[in-house]
């Protein structure tokens, strides 16, 4: 049988829908799993040998004029062949993970006989492709959670350990050494990477304060400091590193998703707000210390009980707001905190046979 999953973004909410991959599996064990995910993302997918084949939603041919001129032309041509290879399989069931209307759309183009959602989407109107909702899903539930009752709803069995299945990230687990050598990373100092970017502004901790929380982890802890992020954020890294007294190993802009999975996997423990590289650390199994302001870390935030969530509780926060004017809730957070939960973390890790926080280490 064929099963189509949608989910075409963000990085952060499909790596966590890829939690439902196993119980698809155990409960359709003949199942051909294939996934519609933006350009972008689709090097994650890959990753996952539970998706036997993805669908490219060619995102780019929504977002500027697809009518005029020779570029018109091959835009509407990439959108002819995505339609094309959308319709060339039938699925048994077709699930919309997204629940917004860019999602319904390609559910109600797909030749699917079951095709489920939840009776609660994003977007009410999205319902209006799904012939079977799903009821008892809260929203106030971790997104993991949510993926997964929505699967359970179809009788699939839930799964005592969540797994998101990148396996193959460790096919580039040589180039991801290679990428922190010439980094300048060296000897056996555990790693803690560190990534700072966010989408949202209001999510963003302060540049100087990721510049000293390096420095004390340089200067006290004995850290291998590494900084990832998008080309996108060559900027905001540069910004950091020159507010620090110390060194650091700086691959911003240098990673593809695979390779940065694989650092991740790597580190002892990772630093960030909430993001999709935080979402992609936890799906590697490496505790992360989040930095949570304007959302909900109950909602969405790394899964799994090894992670430390870091919050000032002012009164405003989550107030899901993209722009703000005082940022209090970002601002309240201060390095020592910060320091102080690595420290735990790796303490803890190291506490823990198999587990070491030197696991991370360039050698």
């Amino acid at each position: 049988m064929n099963i189509l999953v949608v989910k075409m973004s963000a990085l952060g909410d499909v790596i966590q829908a890829m939690a439902i991959l196993r119980p698809l599996k155990m409960g359709f064990p003949e199942a051909r799993i294939t996934w519609l995910v933006e350009e972008s993302l689709a090097p994650i997918l890959d990753c996952n040998p539970s998706v036997d084949r993805t669908i490219v939603w060619p995102r780019e041919a929504f977002t500027s004029s697809i009518l005029k001129g020779k570029e018109g032309l091959h835009r509407r041509e990439k959108l002819k062949e995505f339609i094309q290879s959308l319709r060339r399989d039938v699925y048994e069931i077709a699930i919309d993970l997204q629940g917004l209307m860019k999602s319904a759309i390609w559910m109600g183009l797909a030749r699917a006989r079951r095709k489920v959602g939840f009776s609660e989407p994003r977007e009410k109107l999205s319902k209006l492709f799904v012939n079977e909702k799903v009821r008892g899903v809260g929203k106030d539930l971790h997104a993991v959670e949510r993926y997964l009752g929505l699967v359970e709803g179809l009788g699939c069995p839930k799964c005592e350990e969540v797994e998101f299945g990148l396996k193959r990230a460790k096919l580039f687990i040589s180039r991801a050494k290679d990428l922190l050598r010439e980094g300048g990373a060296r000897g056996k100092r555990p790693l803690v990477v560190i990534s700072p970017a966010t989408r949202w502004e209001t999510k963003r901790w302060e540049s100087e304060k990721f510049a000293e929380l390096a420095d004390e982890m340089r200067l006290k802890g004995g850290f291998e400091v590494v900084f990832v992020g998008g080309r996108g954020d060559l900027d905001l890294v540069r910004d950091i590193k020159e507010r620090m007294r110390t060194r650091a190993v700086d691959l911003t802009g240098e990673t593809d998703l695979p390779t940065l999975a694989c650092i991740m996997g790597m580190a002892g423990v990772v630093v960030s707000p909430d993001s999709g590289p935080m979402h992609l650390a936890a799906a590697m199994g490496t505790p992360v210390v989040a930095l949570f302001g304007p959302t909900a870390p109950w909602r969405t935030g790394p899964y799994g009980k090894v992670h430390k969530v870091i919050r000032s509780h002012v009164e405003c926060s989550p107030c899901f707001r993209r722009k703000c004017s005082s940022r209090s809730c970002m601002r309240s957070i201060s390095v020592g905190e910060v320091m102080e939960a690595v420290e735990r973390v790796l303490v803890r890790l190291d506490d823990c046979p198999g587990k070491s926080s030197a696991r991370g280490s360039v050698s």
